[in-house]
């Protein structure tokens, strides 16, 4: 009778999975879905992020998303948040930020473009906006990494990631786990904050060009972190 009921509910989770995805159907046995991983980062980083967090107890949890984009699509921090994380999002689309609201109204929102100083910069918005990125001011080209032109591009003046953690509920907090995805200003957001005063157990940060990932590595690898894993085009650096 359990072996009966368990092939059932097998093939109805197999189909409600294929409907809610809009796919072609896809049959499980209960063995499979038993040991099936679900991800919503983009290429399954939030899968090998958790690892690294496992025995973190997830009420305690806080993470830090630089770049955040959106709550659910290619997000790293949503499985950490159903597990029971809290944390800051910041991304610097008013629109996106809105829907951190909506769907995380505990955590700490904030529209904000993010640099290593104050300074004025050109951000350029595309069809994908998930590579809206930032420019310097006397930039002339401003094709995104896929190599798109932009639909607008206006001024905006950046602020460090200092100020604002100082002014979020977990400034005087550890933070657990950091995202940067900032199309190409990656480096220049990691270096905007205390990382002595914070030390997150676990960074993940994009790196397009061996250049990039150099200056991410000479940066954290004194710092008593190491590169633990690559989930292209995102480096995990780790220091538990």
């Amino acid at each position: 009778m359990k072996k009966f009921f368990g092939r059932l509910l097998a093939i109805l989770s197999s189909k409600i999975f294929s409907l809610l995805r809009g796919g072609k159907p896809e049959m499980w046995e209960r063995d499979e879905i038993r040991q099936m991983k679900y991800s919503f980062s983009q290429f399954g980083e939030d899968v090998v992020i958790s690892k690294y967090l496992d025995n973190l107890d997830p009420q305690d949890g806080i993470y830090l998303d630089v770049g955040s984009f959106n709550p659910i699509t290619f997000s790293n921090t949503l499985l950490l948040h159903k597990r029971g994380w809290q944390g800051i999002n910041i991304d610097i689309d008013p629109d996106k930020i809105d829907e951190f609201i909506e769907s995380r109204p505990s955590d700490f929102n904030v529209v904000a473009a993010v640099s290593d100083k104050v300074e004025k910069l050109k951000f350029a918005c595309y069809p994908s906006r998930a590579t809206n990125q930032l420019f310097p001011l006397e930039s002339t080209e401003h094709l995104s990494i896929l190599g798109q032109e932009p639909t607008k591009v206006v001024i905006l003046e950046t602020t460090r990631l200092d100020k604002i953690l100082e002014s979020s509920p977990f400034s005087d907090k550890s933070i657990h786990y950091m995202n940067i995805d900032c199309e190409g200003h990656d480096f220049n957001v990691l270096i905007s904050f205390d990382i002595e005063r914070y030390y997150p157990k676990v960074i993940s940060i994009e790196a397009w060009t061996d250049e990039d990932l150099g200056k991410i590595e000479n940066y954290l690898l004194p710092k008593g972190y190491k590169l633990s894993a690559y989930v292209h085009p995102t480096q995990i650096f780790t220091r538990l």
